[in-house]
């Protein structure tokens, strides 16, 4: 029984652990209507002092 705990622990964990990457993958290259980062207007402005 206990060994069928582990297995299923670890065959639950690396599901997680692969929609995560998938999630996080698919934001970062996602076409640029989609995705999150645009590099022609930061975010965050770290240079200035205004």
């Amino acid at each position: 029984m206990k060994i069928l705990t582990t297995f299923a622990a670890m065959v639950v964990g690396g599901g997680i652990a692969a929609g995560s990457m998938y999630g996080l993958l698919a934001s970062q290259t996602a076409a640029p209507a989609n995705s999150p980062t645009n590099v022609n207007a930061p975010e965050f402005d770290y240079g200035s002092n205004n």
